[in-house]
């Protein structure tokens, strides 16, 4: 066990952890006038270790990322392939390798069969591929759909006996949902 305390000034939207303890932390705004970055990787003594992908990039969340209930939120994670996040308005998903290399931005867009109304929780599988899980409009129950890295694209699926359930993560290659009653987990591995 460990304990830290990160710089209090920084405004800490997402934090993750890696395989080495480094924190990850996508800091919500630009308020800190030193730092014009996005993604700040610190060691696992606390001490800052990089600053990654400018702001500037971004210009609907140069200032500030931009998330609410009406689109979503940001959404990020750490795996084997290193860390990820996605931006919602602008739909950016950045990748940011283990061996620390430049990150890679790509535009995921949203899903066009129906009318989405926000994104709920994104997840990325060991394949690289996106899991979302979508409201839709009024409608109660979620909508799910997997974009792939490759085609660029959205296909919506149903994840069999899960489906209606919170997709919360993954956990090799299956997919982990929690039921809405509360404590059933239920697992669905894609075919």
């Amino acid at each position: 066990m460990s304990f830290l305390a990160l710089a209090p000034w920084r405004d800490i939207d997402r934090l993750e952890v890696d395989e080495q303890s480094n924190i990850w932390t996508l800091l919500s705004n630009s308020s800190e006038v030193k730092s014009a970055s996005m993604l700040v990787e610190y060691t696992s003594q606390g001490a800052v270790a990089k600053e990654l992908v400018p702001r500037s990039l971004f210009p609907l969340h140069a200032d500030e990322i931009q998330g609410n209930s009406a689109i979503g939120f940001v959404h990020m994670g750490y795996d084997a392939d290193g860390l990820w996040f996605w931006l919602p308005g602008s739909t950016d998903f950045v990748t940011v390798p283990p061996k620390r290399t430049p990150p890679v931005t790509m535009k995921t867009g949203m899903p066009k069969e129906e009318p989405i109304e926000s994104l709920i929780s994104l997840v990325r599988e060991s394949s690289g591929s996106l899991i979302g899980e979508f409201r839709e409009g009024v409608r109660p129950q979620p909508s799910y759909y997997r974009w792939s890295p490759s085609t660029e694209s959205w296909v919506r699926f149903k994840p069999g006996v899960c489906d209606g359930g919170w997709l919360i993560g993954t956990a090799g290659n299956e997919e982990v949902y929690l039921g809405h009653e509360g404590a059933d987990i239920c697992l669905f591995a894609a075919q």
